[in-house]
């Protein structure tokens, strides 16, 4: 069964399309389309785009350069910046095909498949950069997931189920804004939940797509940091700092409290975090912070996060080691919590991965 959901309203310029002159076919210039249309990111659309919508924000998997856009300038668009977070953790490497909506029906050869081969496909905890989005007024879009063995010939017919559909519609995120789109939740019915890891998730862990707005200001004198929980079988959690350690003389402090899963906490204005340990606890009552018997992971700065980016290679240049003033960054909690997990972790382990919502550093 495919999952679908509504999520965000934003146009896709970029893809792979048959050459010929109708809607959502390949183009270089106005006149190899039909009339009415226009030649949009290399395919003929019926909607007008700025001829650079600016260049792409490197934030985890590369999805390859943006395409040139050979019509011509018919000035300021509204644009959009999204990424895409994938946190599901039984799911298979994916690439996405975008397809326009007018009338709720799709228009045209869909965009893709994305990152476009000989690209990897986007694993699981992989992060896609922000790519700038044209907003186009009437016009909806459709994005739908494939694993990567389904789209080595290209976007797949309708008879290739995907594996997520979202429906996206016109104005859910503003012009100039910047979002993250998370697939989060579980494709399978697993067994790994409750108190003792051995109890069926249930449909409030099915996959399922967020949406969030992030914030790329920079503050010059602070670090910014939120915390978004997608273990799926965590229970609320809290989140703490220890200054100098467990073994030090200052006691821990409480950053996050209560985050259930699938939610995402509002940015929280600290000094910069460089040494010490964070600490991740089964959320016990308001008045009692940081409970050393609740705890269920620990992550020393910066070590931890230094072998995490070392595992991403290029794209681990985006993962903050640690949280230094001037610098916003988005904690994911994701993967699937186990007490015995070995080290190295599996695949699918519960990590705490650090992804700075800004450029990456020069």
């Amino acid at each position: 069964m495919v999952r679908q959901w509504v999520v965000l309203g934003m146009v896709l310029g970029s893809g792979c399309i048959d050459a010929g002159g109708q809607s959502g076919e390949y183009c270089r210039r106005d006149s190899d389309c039909v009339e009415d249309l226009m030649c949009v990111a290399r395919a003929c659309r019926p909607r007008p785009r700025a001829s650079d919508a600016g260049p792409m924000r490197d934030a985890g998997v590369d999805t390859g350069p943006m395409p040139m856009d050979s019509g011509p300038d018919t000035g300021p668009v509204a644009t959009a910046n999204v990424r895409l977070a994938y946190l599901i953790p039984d799911g298979p490497d994916m690439r996405l095909c975008i397809s326009s909506l007018v009338g709720g029906v799709e228009a045209g050869a869909p965009t893709g498949p994305l990152p476009a081969p000989p690209d990897d496909p986007v694993p699981f905890r992989g992060i896609t950069p922000y790519i700038p989005f044209a907003l186009s007024a009437g016009v909806g879009y459709r994005m739908k997931v494939y694993q990567e063995t389904d789209t080595e010939a290209g976007c797949p017919d309708a008879s290739v189920e995907p594996v997520i559909v979202a429906d996206i519609p016109e104005g859910a995120v503003d012009a100039d804004a910047y979002a993250t789109v998370a697939l989060i939740g579980l494709l399978g019915d697993d067994n790994f939940c409750g108190p003792t890891f051995d109890q069926p998730c249930g449909e409030t862990r099915d996959a399922r797509v967020m949406l969030f707005e992030d914030d790329p200001a920079i503050d010059a004198e602070n670090n910014h940091l939120r915390f978004h929980n997608s273990q799926v079988n965590a229970p609320p959690l809290d989140f703490c700092w220890d200054p100098d350690g467990s073994g030090g003389e200052m006691p821990p402090v409480e950053l996050f409290e209560n985050v259930d899963y699938g939610e995402v906490t509002p940015y929280l204005t600290t000094v910069a975090i460089e040494r010490g340990l964070l600490t991740l606890h089964a959320h016990v009552a308001p008045d009692m912070d940081c409970v050393p018997e609740a705890q269920i992971a620990q992550f020393l700065v910066p070590n931890a996060f230094s072998f995490l980016a070392g595992q991403f290679g290029e794209a681990g240049v985006n993962i903050a080691t640690t949280f230094k003033v001037g610098e916003n960054v988005t904690l994911f909690m994701q993967g699937v919590g186990d007490p015995d997990e070995p080290f190295p972790p599996s695949s699918d382990a519960a990590l705490l991965i650090p992804w700075r919502d800004q450029p990456p550093p020069e």
